[in-house]
């Protein structure tokens, strides 16, 4: 999924705005990062690590759900990022 992701931004934000569309992810997904580490940290403390594997269970059910829907195709009122030779 990590090579298609240069594409799912140039598609989505088009070319011109493919680096505001990628910052706009990484500032997204920094919480979750974060919360690996803490929720990590607190498994390791407690000795259990089921907590920290549904969580991450949950998330993974998240972005398929979220994957499912953007893939519907394109939106109403959405231009293609090339345009089509005239």
């Amino acid at each position: 999924a990590i090579p298609c992701l240069g594409r799912a931004f140039s598609d989505g934000f088009g070319q011109a705005s493919f680096s505001r569309g990628f910052g706009l992810t990484t500032i997204i997904s920094l919480p979750f990062v974060a919360l690996g580490v803490i929720g990590s940290a607190k498994a390791g403390a407690n000795g259990s690590f089921a907590p920290a594997i549904m969580a991450v269970v949950g998330f993974f059910m998240l972005a398929i759900v979220l994957g499912l829907y953007s893939a519907t195709g394109p939106k109403v009122g959405s231009a293609p990022a090339v345009p089509s030779p005239a």
